[in-house]
């Protein structure tokens, strides 16, 4: 019966998933707007607010764990301290009902209720912080004078209720940054800084300077600390008066590049004489108290700060929160990544042969041992902390653009750098590379050492290039579809899409075009120049996946053949998936928030499956079947070429390889052995140069 049943499966195309999917350890990385030392009857646990949620540690931030408000955006995170205990405070935005939030937790972050709602994140409107004050909780809302929204709104029965404070009367500057201690509340605006007792309803100027552009206001035990352009100001007695000190280095530091303004301090650190400072252009060390100041860098030679939201002291020892997660550092210095398990940010990944490669905010990521476990970025500086990565598997190579404009191929064990074209599409036949640089058609005849350009008869701007059945085609921005018979030497206007649109993803598959242009997936058929679309909306990329191809949208990742449309995701649900990858025996997919998940390949719809996309039959045939455990596996190739062999059980997973090399032309036969396998029916697997051509082989017990 079950033999039966699995010949069914091969020989009818089903609608219906049976994938089952596992998470697999993902690439730590991604980014961290802000931390939390709980020091009360808590312990010494830190949170980490981060654009997926709050996360926790508990080994001085090695490891993170995701805790709670899963799936929003955390700004801020703060703690609150009372007779009764520790309460956690989040500023949150949710994109799925547009609204700003303040939350609180009483259990170490795993539950949270929501104390505070801002109607709209439209605008200039939106929560800086929730602070202590006291016995009070106080929320600054930035905007502008005119936005009444904006301003203070403080709470003496833990965010019960609200009484709302407007902002210092500074016309229409939008409020900054605020700080509480020494018993007043204190508020940049306007490029004032703007001070009140905490219960008083009156804001009073400051004698801070104007001309020094405060942005950032902080206590650090009874000192106030303000960031500036260009400088750091600190008063000793509540803003009365300011030390002002030489910040020598903050208008040169930049290295030999002229920064004009100087640089603006806005996140900073403060521990003895000691400050670490970030800005626009970079981060910055004073071991004096501001008198002077040295450029610092971080992991890979690269600043630490840029882009950063929050630096802290804890224990003594640096955090820094980052677009590419949290490194630290013992001294200002040297740092290095501590954000282990602090997931987000794939954008891409992709599978060559055993290996398999996931872009993040930090750079690329490999797996040799199918996802279980990452080796962090390595090989050349443009490729470990660039965020623009674009990977293409052509020819049986894997090619990344990354960096300041550099393509690079990876070579088994290391990266080669190619040339210094930033190219935005990649395809190959089996003589040359094709590319698209700078709307323009390139080939490279030498594995993408040197291009050359080749765009003759084609007049508007190209976007997309690929390669099908020893064609050539290219798709314009203005929708025109361009084939290419002599290797990119001319092109032959084939077709014009008045609504195509620019931007699309393009991929061959079934003599057919298919492109997504983050509407629907269009279908392109050459041989009767026919454009047609599949029910699949909002898609922002397409991939070809064996015989057809797959897209990506927010409710999922779909299998698409010609129109017909299954879905590939039912049992993970919808949500933004970014990446999508394959190798001989399992299926990737990267969400939203830098998980990846894997399945088998045969457990995936067979109209899509790379395993059962059968390419030229090859009179492929297996005798005897059944069989008690020995058989011949026989076919025919046109040409020499290197082939695989493969055995695979019911769940896709490899189970033997029976043969991997060149082989043909003429007929080959290769002997098949069960040895050591159970009794019941696999799939004996081939794998060409033109495609994957499978029969199913029963063992029969011995």
């Amino acid at each position: 019966m079950r033999r039966a049943y699995l010949l069914f499966l091969i020989l009818f195309v089903p609608g219906i998933l049976m994938a089952q999917w596992q998470e697999l350890a993902g690439p730590s990385a991604g980014r961290v707007n802000y931390f939390c030392e709980l020091t009360g009857l808590i312990g010494s646990e830190m949170f980490a607010a981060s654009d997926h949620g709050v996360y926790l540690t508990t080994d001085h931030a090695k490891t993170w764990q995701l805790t709670g408000l899963i799936g929003t955006n955390v700004q801020r995170i703060s703690e609150y301290s009372y007779s009764g205990g520790v309460i956690l405070l989040a500023t949150v935005t949710d994109n799925a009902d547009q609204h700003w939030k303040a939350c609180r937790s009483e259990d170490t972050g795993k539950t949270w209720d929501t104390i505070f709602v801002m109607n709209s994140i439209a605008s200039r409107l939106g929560i800086l912080n929730v602070m202590q004050d006291g016995n009070d909780i106080v929320i600054g809302v930035s905007g502008t004078s005119s936005d009444t929204a904006a301003g203070m709104y403080r709470s003496v029965d833990i965010g019960q209720h609200w009484v709302h404070q407007a902002l210092p009367p500074s016309g229409s500057a939008v409020l900054s940054d605020f700080a509480i201690g020494g018993g007043s509340l204190f508020a940049i605006a306007g490029d004032t800084l703007w001070s009140m007792p905490s219960h008083n309803a009156q804001w009073v100027p400051t004698s801070y300077p104007y001309w020094h552009h405060p942005e950032a206001v902080q206590f650090v035990g009874n000192d106030l600390f303000v960031g500036g352009s260009g400088r750091m100001d600190i008063s000793t007695n509540n803003g009365v008066s300011w030390l002002a000190p030489p910040n020598a280095g903050l208008d040169t530091a930049f290295d030999s590049i002229s920064v004009s303004p100087p640089d603006i301090l806005s996140t900073f650190a403060v521990q003895g004489a000691t400050i670490v400072a970030s800005g626009i252009n970079g981060a910055y060390l004073s071991t004096n108290g501001a008198v002077s100041w040295q450029r610092i860098k971080g992991v890979r030679g690269y600043p630490v700060a840029y882009p950063t939201a929050d630096i802290a002291f804890v224990d003594s020892h640096l955090f820094s929160a980052t677009d590419a997660g949290i490194v630290t550092s013992p001294d200002g210095v040297s740092w290095n990544y501590s954000s282990d398990g602090i997931l987000g940010g794939i954008e891409q990944i992709a599978s060559n042969g055993p290996v398999l490669f996931a872009t993040t905010e930090r750079g690329i990521f490999r797996s040799t041992d199918r996802g279980q476990s990452w080796i962090d970025p390595s090989g050349p500086q443009d490729l470990v902390d660039s965020l623009a990565h674009y990977f293409w598997m052509v020819r049986g190579g894997l090619y990344v653009t990354g960096g300041p404009g550099h393509l690079w191929r990876w070579d088994d064990s290391e990266w080669t750098a190619l040339s210094d074209s930033y190219l935005s599409s990649l395809t190959g036949d089996s003589s040359a590379l094709f590319a698209v640089d700078s709307f323009v058609i390139v080939r490279s005849s030498d594995s993408g050492q040197t291009w050359e350009t080749a765009n003759a008869g084609i007049q508007e701007s190209v976007q997309s290039i690929v390669a099908g059945n020893g064609e050539l085609f290219a798709v314009s921005i203005q929708g025109s579809v361009y084939s290419s018979v002599d290797e990119g030497t001319s092109w032959n206007l084939l077709s014009a899409h008045p609504v195509l649109g620019s931007g699309g993803s393009v991929a061959f598959a079934s003599n057919s075009i298919y492109l997504s242009n983050g509407g629907d997936v269009l279908l392109f058929s050459p041989s009767d120049v026919r454009w047609d679309s599949a029910a699949v909306s909002n898609t922002s990329v397409v991939w070809p996946f064996g015989s057809n191809v797959v897209a990506q949208n927010p409710d999922g990742i779909w299998g698409i053949s010609g129109t017909v449309v299954i879905p590939l995701l039912d049992s993970l649900g919808s949500g933004f998936y970014y990446g999508f990858a394959h190798d001989d025996s399992l299926v990737y997919v990267a969400d939203s928030i830098g998980n990846i998940h894997a399945a088998p390949i045969l457990h995936l719809p067979l109209a899509v499956s790379s395993a059962i996309s059968v390419a030229p039959s090859f009179n492929f045939s297996i005798f005897p079947n059944p069989s008690h455990g020995r058989a011949t596996a026989s076919f025919t190739l046109p040409e020499r070429e290197s082939i695989a062999l493969k055995l695979y059980d019911e769940s896709g997973v490899n189970v033997g390889t029976y043969y991997n090399g060149s082989a043909g032309p003429d007929t080959v036969q290769l002997p098949i052995t069960g040895a050591g396998l159970d009794a019941g029916a696999y799939i004996l697997q081939l794998s060409t140069r033109d495609g994957i051509a499978s029969r199913e082989i029963v063992l029969l017990p011995r």
